[in-house]
């Protein structure tokens, strides 16, 4: 396996489990007679395309390495 697609991989991986966590968060907030989950949602949008821009810059900075 190369180095970007570890790369890869570990940023989904992290970028997963602040999703999940924000979404745990968000219903929280909810339940605790917060703001409603139904006003919130746009934060999970925009949580997963910071972390597709993330995944996105990650891979591409890196340069693929020669083999030879």
């Amino acid at each position: 396996m190369s180095s970007s697609q570890m790369a890869r991989e570990s940023i989904r991986a992290v970028s997963d489990a602040l999703l999940l966590i924000l979404t745990g968060s968000l219903f929280l907030v909810d339940y605790a007679g917060g703001y409603s989950v139904g006003r919130t949602w746009p934060l999970l949008l925009i949580g997963i395309g910071l972390s597709k821009v993330l995944e996105y810059l990650v891979t591409r900075t890196r340069r693929p390495e020669r083999h030879l």
